[in-house]
């Protein structure tokens, strides 16, 4: 089974018109185990990454990136990486290309806010050749039809695969900035979540992970479904921030009768989790959403003194597949807000959800 290290892109309907994003900055450190990439952007965007085999390649693919400022000589720093080219890939899309010196596994993505700035933080681990060719190749990615003309067979490929796939969706997005407190925006948190989580799932086996989205767009209801049929999702896992005056996560699953999710944004849930109102869904839901709550517990997520929500609300009716919301913290809390900012706080809670994902695959 050919296992992907990889950030699946799905941008619901047509491609968004953006400004140019610029890179601005590039930095190269190799470490004792591997080597780490910084990217330095002026903006948040799309992207993906993921490694091939024969010769062994890194690729990065960007959505409305400039990349005429690269400076192929900012990478002559390690002799790891043997040669960096870039072009266009599609319309709207750039792609970067590391030929690396030897098998260098993707194993830590992700983008964040730093200042003004956003940083995109690529870690590869030095592996076996072997783990190196498993880790590797370019997948089907539901969606990436839409966004780049993809042959949209692939994602009927994706759908008959074997692994369980979870469906990751990131709440919010275009016009819809959710909870905002300070310089972090829900929208931008829960989808650096979505990106993070759905990297780390696609490097264990017998797992694969899509997203609802990857940019910065609202994605309706309808193709929230289409989402799930395309994939054939085992499980829809929710990602969404809050500020409701008291700290920790909670993990919200489906209760005919059960009030509402409190939250600055309006209809918050109603446009996310909503009813999954089946015999069969529901108690796997509920099994699910308490799973992630003994998981979080045992690590080093900060959980609220009732972790455990039920939500009432008609929404998604009928999926046919488990469905769970995490709420992510109370960002009116400095405390969960400096856990959700912080790479290793975001790793925690990812890691923790991806070790009850792997009891759910097995």
């Amino acid at each position: 089974m050919i296992r992907l290290a990889i950030l699946l892109i799905w941008t619901a309907g047509a491609v968004l018109a953006q400004t140019p994003v610029n890179l601005v900055g590039t930095d190269v450190r190799e470490t004792r185990g591997g080597l780490d990439l910084t990217l330095t952007l002026d903006a948040i965007t799309p992207y993906r990454v993921f490694t091939l085999d024969d010769p062994a390649r890194l690729v990065l693919d960007l959505e409305a990136a400039e990349l005429a400022s690269l400076d192929a000589a900012a990478f002559r720093a390690t002799d790891l990486i043997a040669r960096v080219r870039s072009g266009p890939l599609r319309p709207g899309w750039s792609r970067m290309i590391f030929d690396l010196a030897g098998p260098l596994a993707l194993d830590q993505a992700g983008m964040s806010r730093d200042g003004d700035a956003v940083v995109l933080r690529l870690r590869l681990a030095t592996v076996s050749a072997e783990d190196f060719a498993a880790r590797s190749g370019a997948p089907p990615d539901p969606g990436w039809d839409q966004a780049t003309d993809f042959d949209p067979a692939a994602a009927r490929r994706q759908a008959a695969r074997e692994d369980y796939l979870v469906l990751i969706d990131a709440t919010h997005g275009g016009s819809d900035r959710g909870v905002i407190v300070g310089d972090i925006a829900g929208a931008d948190l829960t989808l650096i979540m979505a990106q993070e989580l759905a990297a780390r799932l696609n490097r264990r086996e017998g797992i694969s992970a899509a997203l609802t989205r990857q940019g910065d767009d609202f994605v309706t209801l309808e193709a929230r479904r289409a989402a799930v049929a395309r994939t054939g999702a085992d499980l829809v896992l929710v990602f969404h921030a809050e500020a409701r005056g008291d700290r920790g996560l909670r993990v919200a699953s489906y209760r005919a009768g059960a009030a509402e999710v409190d939250s600055r944004a309006d209809d918050v849930i109603g446009t996310i989790l909503g009813e999954l109102a089946s015999a069969e869904t529901t108690p796997q839901s509920d099994r699910i959403a308490d799973a992630l709550v003994a998981g979080f517990s045992r690590s080093a997520v900060p959980v609220a003194r009732d972790p455990r929500l039920w939500v009432d609300l008609p929404m998604l009716r009928d999926l046919g597949v488990p469905a769970v919301a995490v709420l992510l913290g109370d960002l009116d809390n400095p405390e969960d807000r400096a856990f959700l900012a912080a790479p290793e706080g975001r790793n925690a809670l990812a890691e923790a959800i991806a070790a009850t994902v792997d009891l759910l695959a097995r």
